[in-house]
């Protein structure tokens, strides 16, 4: 197969990161990432850097790395490193259409509040597309949980829907109000 190279003669590659993280939780709980860094090719990149920056005050607890041609040892000289809320990685070759993925979580939180993280990953070759090396996602940490009541219809259809229970004592109050508005005869002028 024939190589793309750029303008300078260096092979060419599409680096790309993705980042997904629990949107909301209570206050004591651990925060789940994963991060997907992916080759579009049309090279095999021969060194890939990824840094994971999470929201000031949490630290990562553990990650886990798969794919690529062959799999680091987290926190081993050269590959990994964990400093507490961000992670350095110089992971192998990956070749064209080739991903690592990293499934990572945070220390129990201990702070309420908005925390956002953001990924960048970067190679050695040369970049087609610069603009997709970057992702970010954001976690909301509240101090108190959020019931969540679940709805079932009894039609037969066999769906459910899940609501909060704020958002469900909302809607029963503005049914009630529209019962009683509809209840009540019209009013007429006095003439």
């Amino acid at each position: 197969m024939a190589s793309r190279t750029d303008m300078a003669g260096a092979a060419t590659v599409d680096l790309s990161a993705s980042l997904t993280a629990t949107a909301f939780i209570t206050r004591g709980e651990q925060i789940n990432l994963t991060l997907k860094v992916n080759n579009a090719g049309p090279n095999e990149a021969s060194v890939v850097s990824v840094r994971l920056e999470l929201g000031a005050g949490l630290n990562i607890s553990s990650f886990f790395l798969a794919g690529g041609t062959s799999t680091p040892t987290p926190n081993a000289f050269g590959t990994c490193v964990l400093a507490g809320n961000v992670l350095s990685c110089q992971l192998p070759q990956l070749p064209s259409g080739g991903s690592f993925t990293f499934d990572i979580t945070t220390a129990a939180t201990t702070t309420a509040g908005s925390f956002g993280h953001i990924a960048v990953v970067s190679g050695s070759d040369t970049d087609s597309s610069l603009g997709n090396n970057s992702a970010s996602a954001a976690t909301t940490v509240s101090d108190q949980s959020v019931d969540t009541v679940t709805l079932v219809r009894d039609d037969g259809g066999g769906g459910s829907v899940s609501a909060s229970l704020i958002g469900l004592l909302l809607l029963l109050w503005c049914l009630r109000a529209a019962v009683n508005k509809l209840g009540r005869p019209a009013r007429r002028p006095l003439s």
